[in-house]
């Protein structure tokens, strides 16, 4: 079994978020920025390629913990879990904009003949 390292899974992880996101999203973004739509992209990418440059930095300041724990460790138990909070919002809301996302976004392009609900 071939083991995986941290900065691996991260990858792992940021590579598939990229490309699902930028797959799904880039139509609902063109149409609210417009003419716009690069700059949005571009502040919206920043700021996420900066907040996972941090999370990824602190996790491996902190190798041994979650990050629920380092940040309960680093701003205390109340204020580490509000900061958390979004996060973990954010990834099921991710998963589950996902699960709906793909069939719309796969089956034009694999399995046209296949009826979306399959």
């Amino acid at each position: 079994m071939m083991k995986l390292s941290g900065s691996q899974i991260v990858w792992m992880i940021v590579t598939t978020e990229i490309v699902a996101l930028i797959g799904i999203n880039i139509t609902p973004a063109i149409l609210i920025s417009k003419q716009d739509t690069w700059i949005s992209m571009l502040v919206g990418g920043g700021i996420g390629a900066a907040l996972t440059f941090l999370v990824v930095h602190l996790s491996m300041l902190h190798p041994n913990q979650t990050l629920t724990q380092f940040s309960q460790a680093l701003l205390g138990k109340w204020l580490g879990r509000l900061i958390v909070l979004p996060y973990l919002i954010a990834w099921y809301t991710l998963s589950a904009y996902l699960l709906r996302g793909f069939p719309g976004f796969l089956q034009p392009i694999l399995i046209d003949r296949t009826p979306l609900w399959i």
